[in-house]
């Protein structure tokens, strides 16, 4: 994967405005009780990642921040691949509905923002 002098999400080749972003396992099944995952691809290393979840009104009701090494990054800590784990703890607290997430990354001085995406809570 080239690496950019500009840190940003990467989108999908077939169209450009969809961003390389999962949330897993979305919805959740029935009794499942671990962590929701967020995968995304991004352009450059990072040193810093924040998910800010939303109801569906829009109204922030968490956010969550993980220092790179509590990001698991495909190849190192480089261009590419991350996954960060939403903990069961957080993820019970929800009730049952739709929820938005935006990812915010950093490194160094540089920053970007990924769309929004979406989470379902089934039970």
């Amino acid at each position: 994967m080239p690496v950019t002098d500009e840190l940003k999400f990467i989108t999908d080749p077939n169209n450009s405005k969809e961003q390389l972003i999962w949330a897993y396992p979305n919805p959740a099944p029935e009794g499942y009780a671990g962590p929701i995952y967020i995968k995304f691809m991004i352009s450059k290393g990072i040193t810093e990642v924040k998910i800010s979840i939303f109801t569906s009104s829009m109204r922030l009701i968490r956010r969550v921040t993980a220092q790179v090494d509590d990001v698991n990054v495909d190849g190192g800590k480089e261009a590419g691949y991350c996954t960060v784990a939403l903990s069961p703890d957080l993820i019970e607290k929800l009730s049952r509905g739709t929820y938005y997430f935006v990812i915010d990354v950093k490194n160094g001085t540089q920053s970007a923002k990924s769309k929004i995406e979406k989470i379902i809570k089934v039970n």
